[in-house]
């Protein structure tokens, strides 16, 4: 009996994922970090179970060719500097304060904007990847300030919404999350009743990291998602070592 109070907080992590609620915990540190690591471990198996049965049985699109040089720049944005951006963006309003919307607004622009920078001819050379990030992110951080104060006129229609329409919000920001890792394969219309089958790990992930952000806190949805990037990025490098 005292073997399932222990892991009974897998009862909530299902609960939450059909009935989103805005829920905390006040369990101490030792019991987030565990609860948090378990919850991450049965995600991870589920989403890497899924991933292997499509590959092997589906005929799926392929994925885009990119060079990976494993150095240190890489590694940082990819496993560290990445998923905090898609974190602040994904995961961080879904408990509301103007100061989280202002961060997920800037981190929105700053994906665009890198985004539109990347296509340039001036930006494609790998010597000039750190000005694109660089210039995104200072432009970013301004629109983010100018979006905190013009939120202020609105801050309880804001509340009201995200408050009332919290099961929305958390749904579709998952979906987004999602759907975004599709531009990681090559755009094939005659398998598009596979995407769905292929972003089911990342949605999976985007619910689980939503789950974890609201009970436990946004630091460890961030943790959570910088080890799910570190551990193929290692896998990688050893390999390749």
């Amino acid at each position: 009996m005292s073997y399932l109070i222990k892991f009974a907080f897998f009862a909530d992590y299902f609960k939450f994922i059909f009935t989103p609620l805005l829920i905390t915990s006040h369990r101490p540190l030792y019991r987030k970090i565990s609860e948090t690591f378990f919850i991450y471990l049965f995600c991870l198996i589920l989403s890497t179970s899924i991933s292997i049965a499509v590959y092997y049985f589906i005929d799926t699109p392929q994925r885009k060719a990119e060079h990976i040089d494993l150095n240190f720049g890489y590694i940082f944005l990819s496993c560290f500097f990445l998923p905090l951006i898609e974190e602040i963006v994904f995961r961080l309003s879904l408990i509301y304060s103007r100061c989280n919307l202002s961060f997920t607004t800037a981190g929105l622009f700053f994906l665009i904007i890198n985004n539109f920078l990347k296509t340039r001819d001036i930006f494609i050379g790998e010597n000039y990847y750190l000005i694109r990030i660089i210039s995104s992110l200072m432009i970013s951080i301004l629109i983010g300030i100018i979006f905190y104060f013009a939120y202020k006129k609105y801050e309880g229609m804001l509340a009201y919404f995200f408050e009332n329409n919290f099961r929305t919000v958390f749904y579709i920001s998952s979906l987004i999350f999602a759907f975004l890792h599709i531009s990681n394969f090559q755009i094939s219309l005659d398998k598009y009743l596979v995407y769905p089958l292929i972003i089911l790990p990342q949605l999976i992930f985007g619910l689980t990291a939503g789950f974890i952000r609201i009970k436990y806190g946004f630091l460890y949805c961030l943790s959570v998602h910088i080890l799910n990037n570190l551990i193929p990025t290692l896998i990688i490098y050893l390999y390749f070592l």
